[in-house]
């Protein structure tokens, strides 16, 4: 079977369009960099106000009394936790979910609430947690952010 000219550009074509589409598909939904950044909210403050002037202190500490603390406003450090990384976390032993759009490792409470490992063991490292489990047993979602480690966000 001889092809016309007209086809053998058609197939070409064709070619060319699927080569195309496989490498915006493989950039899209290939292999990401295994990658945690730790962004610390006090380290941004300081980015932001490079060109002032540092504030100076004069004068004692004070204070000293019961109840003082530390005058320092840093805030809790944001983790970003790649896609890659939250869904390699799809095992029993090292099970991470979301909850309320934060990525949760809850090895820890599998571990010692294990009354429904099989209900839950089919979201680790998925985004069904909180729509699939917690859905229907809502009641559970503090009792299960209170026994595992808040790793931070997908970022």
């Amino acid at each position: 079977m001889t092809l016309k000219p007209k086809e053998k550009k058609l197939l070409i074509a064709l070619g060319i369009v699927a080569v195309i589409a496989a490498v915006m598909l493989y950039r899209i939904y290939g292999p990401k960099k295994h990658e945690l950044k730790v962004i610390s909210e006090s380290k941004k403050e300081e980015k932001k106000d490079t060109k002032t002037a540092p504030a100076r202190s004069y004068g004692g500490g004070g204070g000293g009394g019961r109840g003082s603390s530390s005058s320092s406003n840093t805030k809790e450090s944001v983790l970003s936790v790649s896609l890659d990384d939250f869904t390699k976390n799809n095992k029993l032993e090292s099970c991470w979910v979301i909850i309320e759009g934060e990525v949760y490792n809850i090895t820890n409470y599998l571990k010692e609430y294990d009354s429904d490992i099989d209900g839950i063991s089919q979201y680790c490292g998925t985004f069904g947690f909180e729509v699939g489990y917690l859905n229907e047993k809502s009641s559970l979602s503090n009792l299960i952010k209170d026994n595992s480690l808040k790793i931070g966000k997908i970022g």
